[in-house]
This record gives C-alpha cells, sequence and structure tokens, in this order.
C-alpha cells in the first residue's frame, strides 16, 4: 500500500528514476486509482507533462492505457490532448491498444476534441495521423464535433 503513495507523488513531480525504482518493487499496481477521482501515475504524468515517466509506465506489464477516472472518465490521452502535451501524446498513441476514440463518460468528448477545442494543433495532428481515429465523432450531449470545438474557440 505504501508503494502506491509513492509512486503517485513521484510521477506528480516527474521524478523517473524514483518511478523506475517504485516499478521494481514487488506489489506496485500501477493501475491503482486515488480514492478521489480514481487518477492512475499514468494519468497524472501524462497531465503533467512527464513524457519520460509516461514512457516507464508505458513500459510496465499490465498497465491500461484506456482506464478513465472514476469521475468523468478522462484518459490519460484526454488529460494530455487537453493539456497540449505533444510529446506524452505521440508516446501514448504508439501503446499497443490505446483507444483514440474513447470518450468521457459525461459528456463523450474525446482527445481529439479537447486538443481542439484548446487549440493545440500539434496534438491535433498528431491524433489525425493515428489509424482509426473518428474526426466526426461527436459528444454525447448536442453532437458537437472537433471542428465544432475548434470554431467555437476559434482555433
Amino acid at each position: 500500500m505504501r508503494g502506491r503513495a509513492e509512486l503517485r507523488w513521484a510521477r506528480l513531480r516527474g521524478h523517473g528514476d524514483v518511478v523506475t525504482g517504485l516499478l521494481g518493487h514487488e506489489g506496485v499496481d500501477v493501475n491503482q486509482g486515488t480514492t478521489g477521482d480514481g487518477a492512475t501515475a499514468l494519468m497524472c504524468a501524462s497531465q503533467t507533462g512527464h513524457a519520460d515517466v509516461v514512457a516507464r509506465l508505458l513500459g510496465r506489464e499490465g498497465v491500461d492505457v484506456n482506464q478513465g477516472t472514476t469521475d468523468h472518465g478522462s484518459t490519460a490521452l484526454m488529460l494530455a490532448s487537453q493539456k497540449g502535451h505533444e510529446n506524452v501524446v505521440a508516446r501514448l498513441l504508439g501503446h499497443e491498444g490505446v483507444d483514440v476514440n474513447q470518450g468521457k463518460t459525461t459528456n463523450g468528448f474525446t482527445a481529439l476534441m479537447w486538443a481542439s477545442l484548446h487549440g493545440h494543433a500539434g496534438v491535433v495532428t498528431r491524433l489525425l495521423g493515428h489509424e482509426g481515429v473518428d474526426v466526426n465523432q461527436g459528444t454525447t450531449g448536442d453532437g458537437a464535433t472537433a471542428l465544432m470545438c475548434a470554431s467555437q474557440n476559434g482555433h
């Protein structure tokens, strides 16, 4: 149990060597989420732009790249896309099994919609280059697409 808390703090601060040491400890659950919103180490490292830590976590057998938070269903890819962390998005897209079209449970927003809404052109380009991306996927509420999200904010 103690190793899980240390892993969370290490990835928040981007301490790759500490993360590597913690990942080597028997019993560390890389998919363990926080009690508040269910955020995992991968989600937090992705949101804060720590590409080296993301790479180390993705190298761990059994990591669930598509796991969503318990409060809204945000994935690591959505969080990195929303913040414009292009290097992190590239690493996540390179992981086998990543679902580029997965939407949030609360509104259906995808990684492409988040990047478009916030004007992160480099991230949008990377997402559009991923095989199988659905550029016309709409939100669950009003059917808004990535193009609509970008247009709404003048991007």
